[in-house]
């Protein structure tokens, strides 16, 4: 039968495609009531899975940021 364009496809359908790195993405793993519904983005994430993820993008988003405003002069 008919099927869609790539992209019109739904975002939920990462796993039907096998892409295996969409579940380190930032907005893969925002959405935490994915596990309530017992329906995640990818097969194989799990909650601590996803809070681990985003405590790596906090960890490294905090320190570019921390790392950008030492370099500049905010006193003058």
């Amino acid at each position: 039968m008919y099927e869609k364009p790539f992209c019109t496809q739904e975002p939920r359908d990462f796993s039907r495609w096998e892409i295996q790195w969409a579940k380190y993405i930032l907005f893969a793993n925002t959405n935490l009531a994915q596990y309530i519904d017992g329906t995640p983005l990818v097969k194989g994430m799990t909650m601590p899975f996803s809070l681990a993820v985003l405590l790596v993008y906090f960890v490294a988003f905090n320190a570019v940021t921390w790392w950008t405003f030492q370099k500049r002069d905010v006193a003058a």
